[in-house]
């Protein structure tokens, strides 16, 4: 428990998308091309990512975590939506 002095708030929630991850695959990029940009002649690999996103946290904390502390004088909980 906090000190009397020390105000305490827990904090939780879902619904807002957080990343949780990025996911890397082996991607091509144009190397030598015509003027227009759909005119490729010749292709190379390329690192590619994209960044995953959830709805209900990345699991690092979970909600019984996050709210652990039994709520009091010196202890708020507050659920983000």
């Amino acid at each position: 428990m906090p000190q009397p002095n020390t105000k305490v708030y827990q904090i939780a929630g879902a619904g807002v998308e957080t990343a949780s991850g990025i996911t890397y695959f082996t991607d091509t990029e144009c190397i030598a091309g015509g003027s227009l940009w759909f005119e490729c002649q010749e292709y190379a690999p390329k690192l590619g990512y994209y960044v995953n996103f959830t709805h209900d946290g990345d699991g690092t904390v979970v909600v019984p975590s996050a709210l652990g502390m039994q709520a009091g004088d010196s202890v708020e909980r507050w659920w983000l939506d």
